[in-house]
């Protein structure tokens, strides 16, 4: 999830940050309300069920964001924002092997820019004020 610009390796073959920030991909069947679903059968989902889905591929849900089917995610997957990571270069190399697939760079600027929105959101907490006097 870092900025393209933090990864560039640089003239001294390091990169401008010392810890990188991954977020997991989720297989559509293990998000939460998913689990239960028979993707085989999916013109019979309950109305429900059908527009959680939809909501989820058409990336209404801003926690996640929507990637399609490949041989590696039968039914299609989520980038799950609420699941970070941070590795330091040799914990990546030690942890990882070298990736089988990429995103292109246009989808992932959409990635890390709904990452973004997502962490950016305005809100205020909830206080009790009533426990603090």
């Amino acid at each position: 999830m870092n900025p393209e610009c933090d990864l560039v390796e640089r003239e001294n073959g390091k990169c401008n940050t010392d810890r990188v920030l991954l977020a997991a991909i989720q297989k559509i069947e293990e998000v939460e309300g998913f689990q239960n679903i028979d993707f085989d059968c999916e013109n019979k989902l309950l109305k429900k069920d059908k527009n959680n889905l939809d909501n989820i591929r058409r990336n209404k849900k801003n926690c996640y964001h929507w990637l399609p089917k490949t041989k590696y995610y039968t039914y299609g997957a989520v980038v799950n924002f609420k699941w970070l990571h941070t590795y330091t270069e040799e914990e990546l190399d030690a942890q990882f092997q070298k990736p089988v697939i990429q995103v292109s760079s246009p989808f992932l600027k959409d990635i890390i820019c709904r990452f973004s929105s997502y962490y950016a959101r305005q809100g205020q907490p909830d206080i009790n004020y009533q426990e603090l006097e």
